[in-house]
């Protein structure tokens, strides 16, 4: 009866382990999805001077994705904007549930400019990343690659 039980849980745990680790990489790339349409309205509302500028409190010359944070994103566009998605170079990164990541790959390539951003999730060990409008949801487990065309 031990000997069945041992080879159950012989198969069943890194069954249960593999399908854990497939599932935090889905969160991480859906939540990173789930923000693309708050940041392209952003995008296309954020005109310098422009009647719907989401930011014109804070700052009337920027434009594009310029100026852009998780707290003006869920202000204006998205008020469940996932606490686990933060924008690389952003002012507003939180602590809860996770502080952003920090390190070597987070580069200013991904600091939001009038063309380019990158938006950042991790869910258990994984991260998935958007970098810049024309770019790839990626994912994947090495922070050095976070913001970058590498998996």
């Amino acid at each position: 009866m031990i000997i069945i039980l041992g080879i159950l849980l012989a198969i069943a745990v890194p069954s249960y382990l593999s399908f854990k680790d497939r599932a935090n990489k889905s969160a991480a790339q859906a939540n990173v999805r789930a923000v693309l349409p708050d940041v392209e309205s952003y995008n296309a509302d954020n005109v310098a001077g422009g009647a719907s500028d989401p930011d014109a409190a804070t700052s009337t010359t920027d434009n594009g994705y310029q100026g852009m944070t998780a707290a003006e994103l869920k202000t204006t566009y998205d008020q469940a904007f996932p606490t686990a998605v933060w924008i690389a170079g952003s002012p507003d990164v939180s602590a809860t549930p996770v502080a952003a990541p920090v390190g070597a790959g987070i580069t200013a390539a991904g600091n939001p400019t009038a063309t380019n951003y990158c938006i950042i999730s991790q869910n258990g060990s994984w991260y998935a990343w958007k970098l810049g409008p024309g770019g790839q949801i990626l994912a994947g487990q090495n922070l050095a690659n976070v913001c970058t065309s590498t998996p």
